[in-house]
């Protein structure tokens, strides 16, 4: 993904754990914000493919994806 985006190679990013994430400061003082920005696939429960029968005659025509919902 760093690659896709064009993430410098130097970059710190490339040697976080857990993740792609990182956060910007703006402004100043008592008019300064924090932009945190988290890519949550890294962290979510497996993902549960239906076969591809179950997909075409139960749940594309309901407007449902491939996928199951997970047990854990």
């Amino acid at each position: 993904m760093l690659d896709f985006w064009g993430e410098p190679k130097t970059s710190q990013r490339y040697k976080q754990k857990d993740g792609i994430y990182t956060s910007y400061i703006y402004g100043e003082g008592d008019k300064t914000i924090q932009i945190i920005l988290l890519d949550l696939r890294y962290n979510r429960d497996p993902i549960n493919q239906v076969s591809n029968l179950t997909y075409l005659t139960k749940r594309k025509f309901n407007n449902m994806g491939p996928y199951s919902p997970s047990d854990v």
